[in-house]
């Protein structure tokens, strides 16, 4: 993903990552991006190493079986009530 890129996905409330690369830049623009995300997926994915997901409107985040290699998960999100974690 570019940092240039100026898109908004202003009514996507959702979003589901399975078995990708996914750097900390792009976790971070991609909920930037995402004004009304409330749940966020992300099963088996790799790449990242220090996490920051900073969203004012999160509810709900699953991390399946993720690889953070051996870096660290933050998380600023004021309605965030669910967290389910499978770590192998």
């Amino acid at each position: 993903m570019s940092t240039s890129l100026n898109t908004r996905f202003e009514s996507l409330t959702g979003v589901v990552f399975e078995q990708v690369y996914l750097t900390d830049e792009m976790i971070s623009h991609m909920v930037s991006w995402c004004l009304n995300l409330e749940r966020l997926k992300m099963r088996q994915c790799y790449g990242m190493k220090d996490v920051k997901i900073c969203s004012p409107r999160l509810k709900s985040l699953e991390l399946w079986e993720f690889r953070c290699d051996e870096g660290s998960v933050e998380i600023c999100a004021p309605k965030f009530v669910e967290f389910d974690d499978v770590f192998l």
